[in-house]
C-alpha cells in the first residue's frame, strides 16, 4: 500500500472517530448513558455496528473518552486566578473580571454542554461524573475567593459574593440543561444574559 493510500485510510479511521466521539456525546445527553447502545451510535453516523470496536472497545470507554476530553479542555481554558489577580494590580479590573465568563470556543462549545449533561445526570453512578463535575466545584471555589479578594483590594464595590456566584452557576448550569431540550438558548442570548448579571459587579475608579 502506498504511502497516500496509508495517510488516507488513517485520516478516514479518524474522521470516523470522531464521528462516533460526537454522535455518542449527544446520544447520551438526549436519551442517557443507559438507554444507548453502540448500535445505535453506529448507525447513528451510517457505519456497522461491529465497526464501532475497531475505535472504542467498550460503550464505558468511550464514556471514559468523553470525560476525558472534557476535563482536558476545562484545565486548558479555565482562567488562571493569579493571572486574573496580576492583570487587577494592573488597573485591568474590567478585563479580569470578563476573563472570568470564559467558554470554549463554539467549535466545542456544543459537545462541552453535551458531556456535562451525561455527568450530572450520572453524579451518583461512577467516580469520573464525580470528578468531572469536581472541576466546576473547585473552579467555583476559586472564583468566591477571587471577587472577596478584588473587594479586599478596593476594586469592586462590596457584593454578597456568595449569593452573586451561585447566581452566575445556576444560571450556566440551567442553561446547560435548557440546551438538552428543544428550548435551546442561543449563545447570543446566553451571554446577553451572563452580561447583565455581570453588570451588577460595580468596578471602582483607579486611584
Amino acid at each position: 500500500m502506498s504511502l497516500k493510500n496509508n495517510h488516507e485510510q488513517s485520516t478516514t479511521s479518524f474522521d470516523t472517530k470522531e464521528r462516533i466521539f460526537k454522535r455518542a456525546a449527544f446520544l447520551f445527553a438526549e436519551k442517557g448513558y443507559k438507554d444507548v447502545g453502540m448500535r445505535e451510535i453506529a448507525e447513528g453516523i451510517g457505519i456497522k455496528a461491529a465497526s464501532i470496536y475497531n475505535h472504542f472497545d467498550s460503550k464505558e470507554r468511550l464514556l471514559h473518552n468523553l470525560y476525558k476530553f472534557y476535563i482536558d479542555n476545562w484545565e486548558e481554558s479555565v482562567p488562571d486566578l493569579d493571572e486574573l489577580l496580576e492583570m487587577t494590580r494592573q488597573g485591568k479590573v474590567s478585563q479580569a473580571i470578563q476573563t472570568l465568563n470564559f467558554n470554549f470556543g463554539q467549535d466545542r462549545l456544543d459537545i462541552m454542554e453535551a458531556i456535562a449533561i451525561i455527568a450530572i445526570s450520572r453524579i451518583n453512578s461512577d467516580d469520573m461524573s464525580s470528578k468531572l463535575l469536581a472541576c466546576h466545584r473547585h473552579f467555583k471555589e476559586d472564583y468566591i475567593e477571587f471577587l472577596n479578594t478584588l473587594i479586599e483590594m478596593d476594586a469592586i464595590e462590596p457584593i454578597d459574593v456568595e449569593t452573586f456566584t451561585n447566581v452566575v452557576f445556576t444560571y450556566i448550569t440551567g442553561t446547560t440543561l435548557t440546551n438538552s431540550s428543544p428550548l435551546k438558548i442561543s449563545k447570543e442570548n446566553k451571554n446577553a444574559a451572563l452580561n447583565m448579571i455581570y453588570s451588577l459587579i460595580k468596578i471602582k475608579p483607579t486611584k
